[in-house]
């Protein structure tokens, strides 16, 4: 039984796995996502580097949201000229 649930639980990570494809593109919340992961794991760590890391990944999160921002300015701006 436990066999046969592994046999399953691989053929569909399998098939996940063929029907995405190999160019997907993570969206802004998967972005942010990770960076926040980054940042936790960065103030768990304590390490000599750690406090430059956060600053970096926080840097990172502003830089993400502005982009976010100018991509929406941009989609008005297209809307509004049709």
């Amino acid at each position: 039984m436990v066999l046969a649930q592994d046999e399953e639980y691989m053929i569909t990570t399998e098939e996940r796995m063929m029907s995405e494809p190999d160019d997907v593109q993570p969206t802004f919340a998967d972005c942010k996502r990770f960076l926040n992961l980054s940042k936790i794991a960065y103030v768990a760590a304590k390490d000599a580097d750690s406090k430059f890391k956060v600053e970096r990944v926080e840097a990172d999160l502003k830089l993400l949201k502005l982009h976010g921002e100018i991509i929406k300015g941009l989609a008005t701006d297209e809307q509004a000229r049709n």
